[in-house]
């Protein structure tokens, strides 16, 4: 695994370490609207198909372009990470329609997971996108998740570590047939 991979897996396991929140699944009920649920049957959908991927990676300036058969409950980890209806975050989000926009929104700092934005179109999904921000004494990140079923999905993450550089991730996954 060469040095670009290496430091891209490393930032993606900071942030699922960052943002994972152990909650007891039975019992819990959906208030908000199901994330999880919702890519858990994108990445069943899309795994059936065998889609490939054109996955580009970049990391501060330094590219890297790929054509992949990927396992998309392992691309979309981060996504499935942004689960709102966690038990501790009921009632954390205000919800607000504006025209074919669903947004959830929280003011909270002790949720990451800031607001979540979906865009539907005769009834249908056609983005989703996922605005997060981790900070504390020593690290911050922040994350733009952003999604178009059966086409692309789109991760941006700039990540501050105390003493070191700010650096930033971009991964981009154009779904082909």
């Amino acid at each position: 695994m060469n040095w670009f991979k290496c430091v891209v897996l490393a930032g993606l396991l900071l942030t699922l370490h960052s943002c994972s929140h152990p909650e007891k699944e039975s019992g819990s009920q959906i208030l908000y609207f199901d994330l999880k649920g919702y890519f858990q049957r994108e990445a069943g959908k899309l795994n059936q198909q065998q889609r490939q991927v054109l996955k580009t990676v970049s990391v501060q300036n330094k590219k890297e372009v790929q054509r992949l058969n990927v396992d998309f409950e392992k691309e979309f980890a981060l996504f499935l990470g942004a689960d709102i209806n966690k038990a501790s975050w009921r009632d954390a989000y205000e919800i607000r329609q504006e025209g074919n926009q669903e947004i959830y929104e929280t003011r909270s700092e002790k949720i990451p997971v800031k607001q979540v934005i979906l865009h539907r179109e005769n009834g249908k999904i056609t983005y989703i996108r996922i605005s997060q921000l981790t900070t504390n004494l020593l690290y911050r990140s922040a994350d733009t998740l952003s999604y178009y079923p059966d086409s692309l999905y789109l991760i941006q993450k700039t990540q501050k570590i105390t003493l070191l550089s700010e650096k930033k991730y971009r991964i981009e996954g154009l779904i082909g047939e």
